[in-house]
């Protein structure tokens, strides 16, 4: 019980402190219905618009080789953005196609920019989803926060229209998308929807509440600064922040800044104010917890045997977010406590200069384990 009162205990502070933060203000996002994005220039492929709710009037404006972005709607009644791409056929063994969840004030775009083509012309094909409460997948009635089961059956819905035309994929998930990944095998992994899971700088079992009790107890600079990122949403807005907790080290500051200008820096701030519109319930997750459901540390459904088939955890080693006891406690939930995969990179392992030691270090898993 000790971990869900720490994390109903930075839920409070959380929701606290910010009642008393000034408000963001909220203006209207025109998002697009259908979007195809080909192989050269900017072709929109607009077929209408819908008003949403959200942070900052901005729509989708990359243009990512080769990846189509359409929008499903699914039976839990969400509308989700998807981008996808084929993988590059050649003879031999028919590669596993990877689904690619992302964390918080992420979205699928995040996946486009190296990792999807990446793993296309390795041969998978690639698909990337937008989480309920982003720019691309609006949460419904406007709401601000978004529930782990929400999430889940999203998550379960998309997988009854995916598996209609591919094979049952490999899950890759970013931060916040492995605790949704692992809730989503707790409740529906005996359905067989899933062939491997790859955890990158994931937040453990058991939510971030003992992690912001750990960094409370080494560095009460390292919590605020986590606190007013996440929480305050001040990575949205504050540049620097927004560069230590995602992308570098204070180690790797120099002239490339881990491949991330100033204006880069201020790119994908604005794709974060877009897609936080609606947040993670925290109060409702630390109720709800993977680590809830596990005998010694091991997810019930790994100890009874119902998920045998490959999984992944890595870790950066400048990662400002997720701490090391937190990727051993991933790993020991999908019993592979002494398989941690340490690579040299920031929490978001899939951007900037460093993205290649991430991508190589899932291909050496996909290729020796499937």
């Amino acid at each position: 019980m000790s971990h869900r009162i720490a994390n109903v205990f930075v839920a409070i502070c959380f929701i606290t402190l910010f009642s008393i933060c000034r408000a963001f203000s909220r203006e209207t996002l025109l998002s697009q219905v259908s979007i195809s994005y080909g192989n050269k220039g900017r072709n929109r492929g607009i077929v209408s618009y819908v008003n949403f709710p959200t942070i900052l009037n901005v729509k989708e404006d990359e243009d990512y080789d080769g990846i189509q972005t359409t929008y499903k709607l699914l039976k839990t009644g969400a509308t989700m953005q998807v981008m996808s791409r084929s993988g590059k056929k050649s003879k031999g063994k028919e590669k596993t196609p990877l689904l690619f969840i992302h964390g918080s004030f992420h979205a699928a775009w995040c996946w486009a920019e190296h990792y999807m083509p990446y793993f296309a012309d390795l041969g998978h094909d690639v698909v990337a989803i937008s989480l309920r409460g982003t720019g691309g997948t609006p949460a419904l009635d406007g709401a601000k926060k978004v529930t782990i089961d929400t999430h889940v059956t999203d998550l379960n819905a998309f997988l009854d229209d995916f598996l209609i035309d591919q094979k049952e994929p490999i899950i890759i998930a970013h931060s916040f998308g492995g605790i949704l990944a692992m809730k989503y095998l707790e409740l529906y992994c005996e359905l067989g929807r899933i062939r491997g899971l790859a955890l990158l700088s994931s937040v453990p079992p058991s939510g971030n509440g003992k992690m912001t009790l750990r960094f409370l107890t080494r560095s009460l600079k390292t919590s605020w600064k986590i606190t007013a990122g996440f929480a305050f949403k001040q990575a949205i807005t504050d540049a620097s922040l927004c560069r230590e907790l995602f992308f570098e080290s204070p180690t790797d500051f120099g002239d490339k800044r881990n491949g991330l200008s100033d204006e880069d820096i201020v790119r994908v701030q604005t794709k974060f104010r877009r897609d936080s519109a609606a947040t993670i319930d925290l109060v409702d997750l630390s109720k709800k917890l993977p680590s809830d459901n596990t005998i010694d540390g091991i997810a019930n459904f790994i100890y009874e045997k119902k998920f045998e088939h490959p999984s992944l955890v890595v870790g950066a080693y400048d990662d400002f977010i997720v701490d090391k006891e937190g990727l051993r406690e991933s790993a020991l939930y999908l019993g592979i406590e002494n398989e941690i995969v340490m690579i040299d990179s920031s929490h978001d392992v899939m951007l900037g200069l460093k993205w290649r030691n991430g991508a190589e270090a899932l291909e050496n898993w996909l290729s020796s384990s499937f």
